[in-house]
């Protein structure tokens, strides 16, 4: 790693201006700049869920990967978010394997997910900083970050498995796809109703934020 190497920390995730994106924001360790990226549903809950110590029924993908590097002692060194083109993060993940180095190529959002399960740094270089970060004070909420700039990573739409809000009941889909409708008015009860049907949809996000507004209470 160069001189001007800048480690990252994974600060949130905010909704996205659809229902299948969401900004992950990362920041910077020892500063205030902050890289938004733009990320598809099924990664946005991989990253939430191991942030939140949710534990989904069965592995997701990025569970996998892991267990699999921990069953043939691979570590996961490091994550290097080392350029942006054309509206598309690139990543590398570094590996070692019996005191071998190897860089593996992937898409920004699953080398996040990873590092996330491996306590891996994630880093990132100047550069990419200054041309594509973006600068908040400590009270800036994360859904007001203006995020209308190219930032986005390399997924497609039929790559991710969307939230399908058809088969959700009114309350969670009115809960999901209107910001207005505040956690703080519903009751215990309500909340905790929310909380199982979220978790049976697998819609990770919105089980944490509900969590955290029940533990809030207690």
């Amino acid at each position: 790693m160069s001189d001007n190497t800048i480690e990252l920390k994974v600060l949130g995730i905010s909704a996205g201006h659809t229902n299948s994106t969401y900004t992950l924001i990362l920041e910077e360790v020892k500063g205030k700049r902050k890289l938004p990226i733009i990320i598809g549903s099924f990664e946005a809950q991989s990253i939430a869920i191991k942030m939140e110590s949710i534990k989904p029924v069965r592995p997701m993908t990025h569970d996998l990967i892991s267990s699999i590097t921990d069953a043939f002692q691979i570590n996961i060194l490091r994550i290097e978010i080392y350029d942006f083109k054309e509206g598309v993060f690139y990543a590398n993940i570094i590996l070692e394997k019996d005191g071998v180095q190897q860089i593996v190529d992937s898409r920004t959002s699953d080398a996040i997910a990873l590092a996330i399960r491996c306590d891996a740094k994630i880093y990132t270089n100047e550069k990419m900083i200054n041309e594509v970060g973006i600068t908040t004070s400590d009270n800036d909420d994360l859904d007001n970050l203006d995020t209308d700039e190219p930032v986005d990573d390399d997924y497609e739409d039929d790559d991710i498995d969307e939230i399908d809000l058809d088969e959700l009941d009114d309350k969670l889909e009115e809960m999901v796809t209107n910001k207005s409708n505040s956690l703080a008015n519903r009751s215990i009860r309500e909340l905790e109703e929310i909380l199982e049907r979220a978790l049976e949809e697998e819609n990770y996000i919105l089980a944490a934020k509900v969590r955290d507004e029940i533990n809030a209470r207690k």
